[in-house]
């Protein structure tokens, strides 16, 4: 059964959604994991490949973002070298 405020879900989006409802779930499961281990891991701060650039994981996704580290706070540049001394670079 879905459940969706009035005229949002037509008859023919209803099918297609129940149609891939496995694959669907699928989906949410790994989002879920994902979303799961970030925020264990927290947020992670790194020196990117490029030269002058600093990588941050975000702890909400696990995606990683790129910053200048000329634009970071002096505390982000000493954790991206805390982990550049463990030989930890991003990705």
């Amino acid at each position: 059964m879905l459940d969706s405020p009035r005229g949002v879900l037509t008859g023919e989006l209803k099918t297609r959604i129940m149609d891939n409802k496995a694959s669907l779930l699928q989906l949410l499961e790994e989002e879920r994991r994902t979303r799961e281990q970030a925020e264990e891991q927290g947020l992670v701060i790194r020196w990117a490949e490029e030269p002058g650039w600093m990588a941050l994981r975000d702890p909400t996704t696990g995606e990683w973002h790129e910053w200048r580290a000329a634009d970071c706070f002096p505390s982000m540049v000493r954790e991206a070298n805390r982990h550049l001394e463990k030989g930890e670079w991003c990705g």
